[in-house]
């Protein structure tokens, strides 16, 4: 399993938006909803039975924190597939906040 967090000062809306926004440009299947989380998962491949993808979304004084968790489903290694899911969520989530900020 491989997770990393990351804060940005940005409305708690925006950051949850643009996390669900995330996933679904990361080819990823949303599973799950919740006010403060959101759990994807992705299809099979040649090198994974396919990811569980978690995003966890929660308010810091100064902004809000994002801890994203990437782990195989059905096999011990995942030959980097996890970490690539994380570093793709974060590079789409921060994409998706520069273009709302832009408005």
């Amino acid at each position: 399993m491989v997770t990393e967090s990351r804060s940005y000062k940005a409305s708690f809306k925006d950051v949850y938006d643009a996390s669900l926004e995330a996933l679904k440009k990361c080819g990823l299947i949303v599973k799950e909803r919740k006010e403060s989380s959101i759990k994807a998962t992705s299809d099979l491949s040649l090198l994974s039975w396919g990811e569980s993808v978690e995003v966890f979304i929660k308010r810091e004084r100064e902004g809000v924190k994002v801890e994203v968790s990437s782990a195989p489903v059905a096999q011990l290694f995942d030959w980097g597939k996890s970490s690539e899911n994380v570093s793709r969520v974060f590079l789409n989530i921060e994409s998706e906040l520069s273009k709302r900020q832009k408005r």
